[in-house]
């Protein structure tokens, strides 16, 4: 799940600073000087992508530390991943803007910003907030977005879900199907056991019977069933 999305930028007088984070104060104050020197960073570093862990020494500093911190019994480690940006231009104080967001955003919103000014003209940058609000929903949602910026600008977004490994199958196991899987039937892209075992998956037939019904190896059986829990398409 995304925590929180934050928009960063040198400021000309207090130096780099987040300017908008959703939600507000997410971020501490305190964190982000600890980290600021590789959010805004210098231009040979720009464009890439930089991603922090934010260990138990400095997680002090987090809003929620408690709950973010890596515990004896959970995987989850904080990271921030963002991609840091350097505009030249000579419309800008010191001829450049810098600024870091999140991954495909940085790329985006570059374009928005040369293109029409997005992130710098006032009457356009007090939308920030509210597009940062609704791709963080979306995103954890429905891992997808599609934002209209304007007319000729759209951000459009696409999570591909990281699923975990599922557990072995046993002979004795029921599979369920939790979608329509004689569509995948239709596909080339599923292996041909697969496709032999899915019509015998009915939500009664147990691992054993399905392999010996659909004359595939047990194991292979298994390992089709394996395939079909890692995408959740049966339980």
């Amino acid at each position: 799940m995304i925590r929180c999305l934050f928009y960063s930028e040198f400021d000309n007088v207090v130096g780099p600073k987040i300017k908008y984070q959703v939600p507000p104060g997410y971020v501490s104050t305190t964190l982000f000087e600890k980290i600021s020197d590789y959010i805004i960073t210098k231009p040979d570093v720009c464009g890439k992508v930089i991603s922090l862990i934010i260990t138990e020494s400095i997680c002090s500093s987090w809003n929620e530390s408690k709950e973010h911190v890596q515990s004896k019994n959970s995987s989850t480690v904080p990271v921030i991943v963002g991609c840091p940006v350097y505009i030249r231009s000579s419309r800008y104080h010191r001829n450049a803007l810098l600024f870091n967001i999140a991954m495909k955003l940085a790329f985006l919103l570059t374009d928005f910003e040369i293109s029409s000014k997005f992130l710098t003209s006032p009457e356009k940058q007090h939308r920030i907030p509210e597009i940062l609000n609704q791709i963080l929903h979306d995103l954890n949602n429905n891992y997808q977005c599609c934002i209209s910026i304007d007319e000729q600008n759209t951000i459009y977004i696409k999570l591909v879900p990281e699923f975990s490994e599922p557990e072995d199958v046993l002979d004795h196991q029921v599979p369920v199907p939790l979608v329509q899987l004689n569509h995948l039937i239709i596909s080339s892209e599923w292996d041909l056991s697969l496709q032999q075992v899915i019509p015998w998956i009915d939500g009664t037939n147990y691992v054993k019977k399905i392999s010996q019904l659909s004359e595939v190896n047990i194991i292979y059986t298994k390992r089709a069933l394996r395939h079909l829990l890692y995408y959740k398409f049966i339980k």
